[in-house]
Parts: C-alpha cells; sequence; structure tokens
C-alpha cells in the first residue's frame, strides 16, 4: 500500500472579454512511505486574435506512482504478461513527467485547422516496463525518454459531411545511462503518421470511412553471421545495435455505416456493420526472434512476425427501449 495526502488548487483569469483565458493551478503530493514531496504546476493560456485565430500554450508537470511490467516468455511463443507494481525504494521510482505545447488555432466558417508543437519529457521509466525483446529484456535498471515533435490537424464541414485530416512527425528516444548504447529509439518510436476521415450523416443514417497510414516501429537485429553464442554454457541471441531496424509502413482503410428505425415511440433498433481492414492489407505489427532446433538438432535463430488481422467484417444488432 501506498498512502499519499494532496493539496490542489486553481485559478482562472478570463479579461478581454474571454478572449484571454488562463488557466494555471497546482498539485502538492507528499509520500510518506517514499518520504517524498513533488509539486505538479499547470498552466493553460489561450489567446484569441480575430478573424477565428487563436494561439494556445500548455504546460504541466505529472507525476505516477504504478508502473507496469511486462514480462515475456522466453519460448517460441513470447506470451506477454502483465502486471501493475507501486512505487518503492528499490529499483521502481516515481515516474516524473513534464510536458509542453504551443499551438495556433483556426475556427471560422466550418474550418478548424490547428498546428502544434509539443514537447515531453519522463523520467524514472524501468526497463522492465518498456516490454524489450533483444539484449535489454532481462536488464533492470531506469532511465527517462524525450518525445518532441509537431502535429497538424484540418476539419471541414459542408451540411452533412465532415473531413478530418492529420499529419503527426515525432522523434521519441530513450536514455538508460547503464545501458550500452545509452540512447537509443524508443520501442514506440513511429516519426511519421497519417490519418484521413470522413463522415456522412443523413437522417438516421450515418456511415465513415477512415485510413491510417505511419512508419514502422524500430526492433532490433540479430548480428549477421554470429547470430548465436554462448555464455556460461547457455545458447542466447547475439543482438546488434539496439531498435536500428525498422518494421514496413502500415496501412488500414476501415469502413462503417449505422442506421437506426424507430418501431415505436418507446421502441427503435439500431443495424451497425464495420469493415476493418478493408484492402485486406498484411500489416507486420511487431518482429522478434527466437533459438530454435532444426531437424538435425543444430541451433538456429527463427524470425517471428506478428500480422495484424486480415479484412475483419463486424455486424450488429441493438433493441433499444
Amino acid at each position: 500500500m501506498l498512502q499519499s495526502h494532496i493539496v490542489f488548487g486553481n485559478f482562472e483569469y478570463t479579461p478581454n472579454d474571454n478572449n484571454t483565458i488562463i488557466n494555471t493551478g497546482v498539485r502538492a503530493n507528499y509520500f510518506p512511505k517514499l518520504n517524498s514531496f513533488l509539486v505538479e504546476p499547470r498552466l493553460s493560456v489561450h489567446q484569441k486574435f480575430g478573424n477565428g485565430f487563436a494561439i494556445e500554450i500548455l504546460g504541466e508537470f505529472k507525476n505516477q506512482t504504478t508502473t507496469q511490467r511486462i514480462d515475456f516468455q522466453s519460448d517460441f511463443l513470447g506470451i506477454e504478461k502483465n502486471r501493475w507494481v507501486l512505487a518503492n525504494e528499490d529499483g521502481i521510482p516515481i515516474i516524473k513527467s513534464k510536458q509542453a505545447s504551443v499551438g495556433l488555432l483556426y475556427n471560422q466558417h466550418n474550418w478548424f485547422i490547428n498546428l502544434e508543437g509539443f514537447y515531453k519529457y519522463v523520467d524514472g521509466i524501468t526497463s522492465a516496463n518498456q516490454g524489450f525483446q533483444n539484449q535489454f529484456q532481462f536488464i533492470k535498471t531506469t532511465g527517462n525518454y524525450i518525445v518532441k515533435g509537431a502535429e497538424f490537424t484540418l476539419n471541414k464541414k459542408i451540411k452533412s459531411f465532415s473531413t478530418w485530416l492529420s499529419y503527426i512527425y515525432s522523434k521519441n528516444d530513450y536514455e538508460f545511462k547503464e545501458l550500452i548504447p545509452s540512447e537509443f529509439p524508443n520501442n514506440i518510436d513511429i516519426r511519421h503518421s497519417f490519418s484521413l476521415a470522413g463522415t456522412y450523416n443523413f437522417k438516421n443514417f450515418k456511415a465513415s470511412l477512415g485510413l491510417n497510414w505511419r512508419t514502422g516501429k524500430p526492433y532490433t537485429i540479430p548480428i549477421k553471421g554470429n547470430e548465436i553464442i554462448e555464455i556460461d554454457l547457455e545458447e542466447i541471441i547475439n543482438y546488434d545495435l539496439p531498435n536500428a531496424e525498422r518494421l514496413p509502413d502500415y496501412f488500414r482503410a476501415n469502413i462503417s455505416a449505422e442506421y437506426r428505425w424507430k418501431i415505436s415511440e418507446r421502441v427503435e433498433t439500431k443495424f451497425n456493420v464495420a469493415i476493418l481492414n478493408l484492402l485486406n492489407t498484411k500489416n507486420i505489427l511487431n518482429t522478434r526472434y527466437a533459438i530454435t532446433l532444426d531437424e538435425n538438432g543444430t541451433s538456429e535463430i527463427s524470425k517471428i512476425d506478428e500480422i495484424s488481422l486480415g479484412l475483419t467484417p463486424n455486424f450488429s444488432f441493438q433493441l433499444l427501449f
């Protein structure tokens, strides 16, 4: 059990006929068991310039006292086992984050446009909660990661139609001082992500179509020509630089529709149909490696690709009363 004592306050200031909105607050946390006192300041500034333009500045500190530990079976199946653990004085610190963003917005005449730059620093992560499937899988240490990038969002509404477009560029890197190398790409470092979606509403009918494309996540490969080495009479995979390779690009298209039919004043039905991965695209979600034996009993490296679902239709019928 981890007991905490919390005090918080908030202040909002809205001069200039609400053209300026300043919201600031602070939260103080004390954890007697860890003898830790943490302060979390927060600031939000929204300034309108007229003609639909505005600028928004956000910044905050956050802390987290629970950490998810991820363990993998070392066999061919590689089954993932997750559990939540509390921060303690023995290798599981409180996770501390600092994040800030600055955005330029336009919202007028059924147009919404947002261009935002962001930065996030998270300290106190453990290697055990990152889901490593390389040379760091069984190493326990703490470190941090930094995410920085930019996001562009556009939305246009025309009567019954609404269209969304978004693009995100981000760079996400680890730093574990006790590992070699100490800095390398995060397991979920996705540099480019693009989404396009459209919806249509007409009376009791709704339909939507979405497209999502992103560059592949990083992964680690064994050293070519020297894939297996022996340490203390145990064969292990001899990995190359961590997260130096990239999975193929990911692409998926989804479509869905809904129809509501009112039977009476109190009863109506709802029909839903959705098709995931409409184009039946083969997407590799993860790649890992395992040591197996060939037909002669000789150890070899097997590459294991985890593939997303193919074309997946879904249907549902609801009776509402």
